[in-house]
């Protein structure tokens, strides 16, 4: 009779308990409804002492929320955890009011919880805070992970860039191995370990990294790394080890080639004949001599009734001229264009090939790349066969590196034609100093030449210079950057470069000047800009033009006046030691001390060159020295045709002192920058060469 009665007992205490706590839920949602946070925290604090999964739910939506003092995502996240962990056992749907609670609007609360979590970890951006963030939310969408295990990748692998030692890139592919930048990993290690094993650059250790890695992508470069070492010391011993021993190598045919060089030096039969004993296995017996030979023959390039031919130095036109276009001689070969076709020719006008292509590059390096009538490009070697795949474009070559297109993307390949980055860019520009532009996904970022990938954040990247720094634009407004680093902000109407790191910038129609070398602005942004004028109009050899209703100042990098405003109408930079000014609407020349040496009296003038100026005084066009001398004067334009000569009246060529030196000249023609080719009306042809 009392087991029965204890059993009531219980029974009903428990329906109690479950009564209680029902109701305590419902109260407690209540409030959550009503926005009475207090008393929902109170009711569902006591409940989740009990591991009830619906009082979890409960405080979790309590601290997810803003508008109340408890907020707090971290606890939140807790809490939503534990909800889901006791559901789990015991998966049971409720709702109370608005609230229905079951696994997928407690996962729902905790996607909603990670995703302001990875919000403020985004802000934070350290690894240490997406590792936790990865740790603490394994129940959350795996879209908002991957982003995490990304953001933390790229923070790793940048630092990763920055400690470059192969061992620490071999730690992070080992722990890191499902990472997206594992690839990326790979190729920086095998970047790394090259050179690590070649630091001193030694022949020894070129060798060494080619037996101990036969299938690393940078065989080619410790080959090139040999070769070039020969190359520099025309080392015969060195040559011949290598044309023996690497075969394969892109550089073989260009090593005998040297190798031959160095070692027959009169091309006598004898010497030939030996030559040839001691090296049977010599790639060109039969045409390097040839080639050699005519290598000799000087040629010019020579326009006539607009087609090209060439001269030789006995002025004989040993090509005709017949060709559309004509290359400078290059490897043994020009490219000419003629009848919309293009091939290679030696010195003695013969097709090289016997091929013709739509077009065609100089060969460099032993390779040339050309455009077949099929409309695919390839590179192709000394025999006139093709040792590439097909390509949609070739760029020309660049900082020794080959832009390509492949499958509607940009990559690019060595000057060997090895292939350095995959076709994976919308857009790839020209690599220049050791650096290009590229387009992904419609934005633009930078990528250096052996393939690391920097984030494209831009609507436009200008080329790197010399610096390591490039123009960018975004919206609508540009900055400066490295590779890796923000060095002025995107504020600017315009961003242009002119020397010696100094760039002028463009805001709200002013200008001033900022020194990148010295991350600091020279002047402020207060000047009058006029873009229809050229660089060289604003800056000149640590001097810096200023404009300022009308009037123009010349300052110095410390900001010291050269010259002050309103001393000129017009002002302009020191050439040869003098300055070209203007007043009353008509140019002279002052000295360094402001000094008045040739009058104010031409309509134009130009800037001193090699000691001369081209002015004009009235109706005449004139050469004056630095004196003010006028030694000659012409009735149309006067043409400089190269440092000492001039061409006046459009027939008579005088030099810089005004010394008439041919007359009755129909055509001059400028080739290799100091040699001129003088066409006669009667049609003879006369050399001449400006060394003096």
């Amino acid at each position: 009779m009392r087991t029965q009665t204890y059993k009531l007992f219980f029974c009903s205490l428990l329906f109690f308990n479950i009564s209680f706590s029902s109701a305590s839920l419902q109260k407690g949602f209540k409030a959550l409804t009503i926005f009475d946070y207090f008393k929902a925290k109170k009711l569902f604090t006591s409940l989740s002492k009990k591991n009830n999964c619906y009082a979890q739910f409960g405080l979790a939506s309590i601290f997810y929320r803003n508008d109340n003092p408890f907020h707090n995502l971290d606890s939140a996240a807790k809490y939503a955890r534990l909800s889901f962990n006791f559901f789990v056992v015991k998966n049971e749907e409720k709702k109370y009011l608005s609230f229905k609670i079951n696994q997928l609007e407690i996962l729902n609360l905790i996607d909603s919880i990670a995703q302001k979590q990875l919000m403020k970890v985004k802000q934070n951006n350290t690894i240490a805070a997406y590792e936790d963030f990865i740790t603490k939310n394994y129940l959350t969408n795996y879209t908002l992970i991957d982003e995490a295990i990304n953001a933390r990748d790229e923070l790793i692998f940048n630092q990763l860039i920055k400690v470059n030692t192969s061992k620490a890139t071999q730690n992070f592919i080992t722990s890191y191995s499902e990472s997206r930048y594992l690839q990326e990993g790979y190729n920086l290690k095998e970047e790394q370990v090259f050179a690590e094993s070649t630091q001193n650059k030694t022949e020894i250790e070129f060798y060494a990294y080619i037996k101990q890695h036969p299938k690393s992508k940078f065989v080619t470069n410790a080959q090139e790394g040999i070769f070039l070492l020969a190359k520099q010391n025309n080392d015969i011993a060195a040559l011949t080890k290598f044309v023996y021993s690497q075969p394969s190598a892109l550089q073989n045919n260009e090593a005998w080639k040297l190798l031959f060089a160095l070692s027959v030096k009169d091309y006598s039969n004898e010497s030939l004949s030996k030559f040839i004993r001691q090296h049977p296995s010599f790639p060109f017996k039969d045409n390097i001599v040839n080639e050699l030979n005519t290598n000799n023959l000087v040629q010019y390039p020579y326009l006539k009734n607009d087609y090209y031919g060439l001269l030789d130095s006995n002025l004989n036109l040993t090509i005709p001229a017949i060709y559309d276009e004509i290359s400078s001689f290059n490897e043994g070969l020009y490219v000419v264009t003629k009848n919309d076709s293009t091939y290679y020719i030696n010195k003695k006008n013969e097709n090289a090939f016997g091929t013709f292509y739509k077009e065609a590059f100089a060969f460099k390096y032993g390779i040339g790349a050309v455009h077949l009538f099929s409309n695919t490009w390839h590179f192709i070697n000394r025999q006139a066969q093709i040792i590439s795949p097909a390509y949609e474009e070739i760029n020309e070559l660049s900082d020794n590196i080959y832009v390509i297109k492949q499958n509607g993307k940009f990559g690019a390949v060595s000057n060997y034609g090895q292939p350095i980055i995959e076709p994976q860019f919308e857009l790839l520009g020209n690599f220049k100093n050791g650096f290009a532009y590229y387009q992904k996904n419609q934005k633009y970022g930078l990528i250096s030449n052996t393939g690391m990938v920097y984030k494209a954040h831009y609507d436009w990247v200008s080329d790197v210079t010399a610096n390591k720094l490039a123009v960018a634009k975004l919206n609508n407004k540009f900055g400066i950057i490295s590779p890796d680093t923000l060095l002025l902000e995107l504020n600017y109407d315009q961003v242009i470069e002119l020397k010696d790191n100094i760039y002028l910038l463009v805001q709200n129609n002013k200008y001033g000047f900022f020194n990148s070398k010295s991350n600091c602005f020279v002047t402020q942004i207060s000047y009058d800009f006029f873009k229809d004028k050229p660089t060289d109009f604003y800056y000149k050899n640590n001097l810096y033009k200023l404009i300022k209703n009308k009037q123009q100042a010349l300052v110095d990098a410390n900001g010291r006046l050269s010259i002050d405003f309103g001393l000129y109408d017009e002002i302009n930079f020191a050439s040869n030691n003098l300055i070209k000014v203007k007043r009353n609407n008509k140019f002279g020349f002052v000295d360094r001390k402001l000094n008045l040496v040739i009058p104010y009296q031409y309509q134009t003038a130009n800037d001193f060159r090699d000691s001369i100026s081209i002015a004009r005084k009235k109706e005449n066009y004139i050469l004056v020295n630095l004196v003010g001398k006028e030694v000659a004067q012409s009735s149309t334009e006067i043409v400089k045709i190269s440092q000492h000569y001039y061409l006046i009246n459009e027939s008579i060529l005088v030099d810089n002192t005004g010394k008439e030196i041919f007359n009755e000249i129909d055509n001059v023609q400028k080739v290799y920058g100091n040699i001129l080719i003088i066409t006669f009306k009667n049609q003879n042809i006369q050399l001449l060469k400006d060394y003096y």
